[in-house]
């Protein structure tokens, strides 16, 4: 197209950089409580080895049946009783984890 003038394509602003943490990667912390209670976590993303604080909450005539935390693949992790009232710790793994309660009368 001889004679053709260009017109300037206009430019595409680059979007911010992501904040750099180094080499630390966080890894979700899901949770899913069965009916008749509740659960927290003190973290809702951690790093490996981080400690993860659970708190259990059922709800009023139940108590908490079962507790687990189960890693992307399945494995459960270790969780462990700081013998206070409903509080339970777990080391965070490698991976995203989820936090599953079940609760009896």
């Amino acid at each position: 197209m001889a004679g053709a003038s260009r017109s300037a394509i206009p430019s595409i602003p680059t979007p911010p950089a992501p904040v750099d943490y180094g080499d630390v990667t966080y890894y979700d912390v899901v949770t899913s409580a069965g009916v008749n209670g509740t659960i927290d976590v003190d973290k809702k993303s951690a790093s490996s080895g981080t400690t993860v604080t659970v708190t259990v909450t059922p709800e009023k005539g139940f108590a908490l049946e079962t507790l687990t935390v189960l890693d992307k693949n399945g494995k459960e992790i270790e969780v462990k009783d700081t013998q206070e009232k409903n509080k339970y710790t777990f080391r965070m793994p490698s991976s995203k984890v989820t936090v599953n309660a079940t609760f009896m009368e």
